[in-house]
This record gives C-alpha cells, structure tokens and sequence, in this order.
C-alpha cells in the first residue's frame, strides 16, 4: 500500500506542475481573467454597499411608521385602560403592540407610578419613542389629563439580520456569475487573440536572445 501512497502522491505532483504549466504557458490570458475577477469583485462590492444603504434607510423608514402606528392604535385603548384601571386590557394592548414585527418591546408608566411592560428591550434600538396618555372623553378626544406615558422601542436587529442574508445571496450569485464570464472570455481571448500574441511575443524574445535566429513567424489565418 505504500507504493501505491508514493504514486499517489506523485501524480498529485503532476497535476500540480501541470496547473503551474498551463499557468504559466497562458499568462497574459490569466492575468487579464485575473483583472477582471478583481474588476468585477470592487464593482460588486461598490453596487452592493449601495444596495445595502437604500435597503436599510427604506426598512428603517417602514419600521418607524410601523412605530407610528401603534401608538396611533394603541394609544387610546391604553388610556382608557388607565382611566379604569383595567390592567388585562393594558396587558392586552402591549402584547399586540409587540406583536409586530421589530417592536419587541413596549411599556406603560401610568401617573401613580405603577409599570406594565411585554417583550425585552433590544440590543440594537432603532429608535425608542415615547407618547403621553391622557384622559379621552367619549368621542376619544383628549381633555388634558396625563393618565400615563407609553413607550415602544423599534428594534434593527431584524432590519440586519435581512441585510446579513442580502449580502450573502448577492456575493454568492454575482460570483459565479464572475466565474462564468471569466471562463467564456478566457476561452474566446486565448482562442482569437492571446495565441497569436504569445507568439509574436516568443518569436520576438528568441529573436533577442539569439542573433543568429533566422526563424519567420507563422501565424494561423482567421484571426481579427
């Protein structure tokens, strides 16, 4: 077995030299395949810092009216919860508050001091908010009487974490696509153009080198 270990290994050397060979036999096609890699990986990183930016200042934008909305919606419930001291109907309205999504958290200081809270604070705030409850008459109406202050906390944890998997789809297909067009030019450059350069380049080099070199340059038709 360790024989066949040895011829492995050898072959594996081969296929080695043999990647260094072709490397090195096409270099001006590698290093132009090279340079568009590098090419396309700073345009793609540039288009998608822009992405990002337009796709966090939107969904920010779509959260704080989330925000807005609640306590539009909820605020009347909950100062006719603290007029009639109504702790289920206060407990109600927080979960529906943080039951949206990037709302986690949401809290009720009433005027005597007491505190109702649903969800957990954050660890990235987009923005906290606070509305005063007041007193409703029966059309719900304000008459002016603090009954409580209303907190909710929008979280950009979610606005992120949708940004992270952004990232991650838009790198993953722009570089296969990269790979892809790389390929296809590869070929067709080393096919139509790369060929007859090397030629004329090695011709020109043996030229140099030798002086005595009397060899003509031989170039297959069809080339544009």
């Amino acid at each position: 077995t360790w024989v066949e270990s040895i011829k492995k290994l050898e072959n594996q050397e081969k296929e080695r030299m043999t990647l260094f060979e072709f490397v090195k036999k096409h270099r001006l096609a590698t290093k132009l395949v090279a340079m568009i890699l590098a090419v396309s990986t700073a345009v793609t990183t540039v288009v998608t810092c822009v992405i990002l930016y337009l796709d966090y200042a939107r969904e920010s934008e779509e959260l704080v009216s989330e925000l807005e909305n609640a306590m539009l919606s909820h605020g009347p419930g909950l100062s006719h919860a603290l007029w009639n001291f109504d702790t289920n109907l206060i407990e109600r309205e927080l979960n529906g508050i943080v039951a949206v999504p990037g709302l986690p958290f949401a809290e009720v200081i009433s005027a005597f001091g007491a505190r109702y809270t649903a969800g957990k604070r954050p660890e990235v705030t987009l923005q906290e908010k606070a509305h005063e409850l007041v007193e409703l008459d029966s059309a719900s109406r304000p008459r002016g009487e603090k009954l409580g202050t209303l907190t909710i906390v929008a979280s950009g944890s979610i606005i992120l974490d949708h940004l992270k998997s952004r990232v991650i789809t838009i790198f993953v297909s722009q570089f296969f696509k990269t790979i892809l067009v790389s390929a296809i030019l590869f070929v067709l450059i080393q096919i139509k153009y790369i060929s007859v350069i090397e030629k004329i380049s090695q011709f020109f080099v043996s030229a140099k080198s030798d002086k005595t070199f009397k060899k003509r340059i031989v170039l297959n038709r069809g080339y544009g």
